[in-house]
């Protein structure tokens, strides 16, 4: 199990993390640690680096689909006062969630492009790789603390 993951399969049964707390530490691995290297994968299934053609465009197009579903999504996570309060406050929230999505989608990116510029250095792309599970697994654990 990629140490990304591990803090969120350790922590599962904890009742003291809300379900919240799981999903976004399941998106942090997911982006920050899964993403890269499924970009680096279709770039070599393509036989193409990632900044050839309209693959990065393409990319960022996942942001605006993931902002235009933010809301719903957050509301199946909530009920009662919580919904009412968190659709009152959803232009915000929705602004600053989509915000960090682009960032930790656009960090993912830069790592992509480290794991494929580092893929025929295999002492090197393995270290980069190892120590990026590593930070986002931290990431991951940070989030994970019970509130």
């Amino acid at each position: 199990m990629p140490e990304a993951w591990a803090p969120l399969f350790a922590r599962r049964a904890d009742p003291g993390i809300a379900s919240i707390q799981f999903a976004v530490a399941g998106m942090n691995a997911h982006i920050n640690h899964d993403l890269a290297t499924a970009v680096v994968t279709a770039c070599a299934q393509r036989d193409a680096a990632p900044d050839v053609g309209t693959f990065h465009a393409d990319y960022l197009r996942v942001n605006a689909l993931l902002a235009a579903v933010l809301q719903q999504v957050r509301e199946t996570y909530l009920t009662g006062l919580a919904l009412d309060a968190d659709r009152d406050a959803a232009p915000v929230l929705n602004h600053v969630g989509a915000w960090s999505i682009d960032r930790a989608r656009d960090a993912a990116w830069v790592n992509a492009d480290v794991l494929w510029r580092l893929r025929d250095l295999h002492l090197a792309r393995d270290a980069f790789a190892d120590a990026l599970a590593g930070s986002v697994g931290l990431v991951t654990a940070t989030l994970l603390a019970p509130v």
